[in-house]
């Protein structure tokens, strides 16, 4: 979730990752209002709640702490405070009100599929060194994607070459729409699927506006670029 906290933005918010905690569960989401990432898992919750923390500087504290186990206490006067389990390192968070955080995209509802995890990640490395890098272009900043029955094709350009790749997929489901995915869920679908070897499918729900999707806990909802893909 760390890397969409987007900290050069004029909502500080944002450069934020929510955490909230309740039924033995703790769920983590950052978002930049057009990708959002979510994923979880359990925990011992003494007390439910929720708080907004610093993404960066939660993202360096849990690199850098020895152990498996943390400790996480919020109160509204004492702000947030990250201990290891002995409580021998301790380091206290300025939190945000979680109420303050942008709320969480209402549920993709449309086309559902899916994909073999070893497929999707060939496609989008086939793929991904050919989209254009400047963003001011949506419609090339951009990776296309097809489907002719079962074949899911996927194409990018940045202008001066073009990449295509396809692939025959067992259970299409009812994926039919094209899609237009920015660069930056592209790339972020790259570090899901790398951080979850072993996965065997990708769930994909796609709407007229959002696409989402699932691996394992962890989520990545983006919004589809709205142009057209260049002939």
């Amino acid at each position: 979730c760390h890397p969409f906290a987007v900290n050069k933005s004029a909502m500080p918010m944002l450069g934020n990752v929510l955490l909230s905690a309740g039924n033995g569960v703790l769920a983590i989401r950052s978002t930049d209002l057009y990708i959002t990432a979510e994923d979880g898992g359990s925990a011992v919750v003494k007390r439910p709640g929720a708080v907004a923390l610093d993404a960066n500087r939660l993202a360096w504290l849990v690199s850098t702490m020895p152990g498996e186990t943390v400790e996480i206490q919020h109160t509204t006067t004492r702000g947030a405070l990250i201990a290891t389990a002995d409580g021998a390192i301790r380091f206290k968070f300025e939190a945000w009100d979680a109420a303050e955080f942008p709320r969480a995209s209402a549920p993709v509802e449309g086309e559902q599929g899916s994909i073999p995890a070893a497929i999707f990640a060939r496609l989008l490395e086939q793929t991904r060194f050919s989209i254009s890098t400047d963003e001011t272009r949506p419609h090339v900043n951009s990776m296309f994607v097809t489907f002719e029955g079962a074949t899911m094709r996927a194409v990018s350009t940045n202008g001066h070459m073009v990449a295509a790749a396809e692939a025959t997929l067992p259970d299409v489901g009812t994926l039919a729409r094209q899609w237009m995915i920015p660069r930056r869920a592209v790339m972020a679908l790259r570090a899901m699927l790398a951080a979850a070897p072993g996965v065997e499918a990708v769930g994909v729900t796609v709407g007229p506006v959002f696409a989402r999707f699932q691996i394992r806990t962890a989520s990545i909802t983006t919004r589809m670029v709205d142009a057209s893909f260049p002939p």
